[in-house]
């Protein structure tokens, strides 16, 4: 599979999970605890992500 890089706004609050939403706009949304670090956000990414590739690519068609 060709690696695809695409871009997504970070948001960091008190949640307790990690989350990823795609809007309406087709922009990528990804919602993390404040104390989360960006090893454990890319991992996760990285795990979820095919999913969410393909409806992001299917709502820009």
């Amino acid at each position: 599979m060709p690696s695809k890089t695409l871009t997504y706004t970070l948001v960091r609050s008190s949640r307790k999970s990690l989350g990823i939403t795609i809007e309406r706009n087709n922009d990528i949304i990804v919602r993390a605890p404040q104390d989360c670090s960006i090893d454990v956000i890319n991992g996760f990414l990285k795990l979820r992500s095919s999913g969410y590739i393909r409806k992001w690519q299917k709502n820009v068609s």
